[in-house]
């Protein structure tokens, strides 16, 4: 499920189970893994060319930035978002 306004540029890459709030921005060549949770106004900002790429079962809290990878199964917060704890594995829908 996609909130109202988000921007996903061409070449992003979402995997199943996508949940995500209001006004996200995901920029190209991101790739999103399965069963991820982007938080409301985030945005998922790489370099044009590599992108950026979001691990399975990954939480990006409301109002992050994130600007670099982030590993499965963790929760990144903050601007820039960097990793803050593991993300509960039994609580993730698959």
């Amino acid at each position: 499920m996609i909130g109202s306004g988000a921007v996903i540029y061409s070449g992003a890459k979402i995997g199943d189970n996508f949940r995500s709030g209001h006004n996200i921005l995901i920029r190209e060549n991101s790739g999103i893994g399965n069963s991820v949770l982007v938080g409301t106004n985030s945005v998922i900002d790489g370099e044009c060319q590599t992108g950026i790429t979001i691990g399975e079962g990954a939480v990006v809290a409301a109002g992050s930035v994130v600007t670099k990878d982030v590993p499965p199964y963790k929760v990144v917060m903050g601007v820039p978002a960097r990793v803050v704890k593991d993300a509960p594995r039994e609580e993730i829908v698959h």
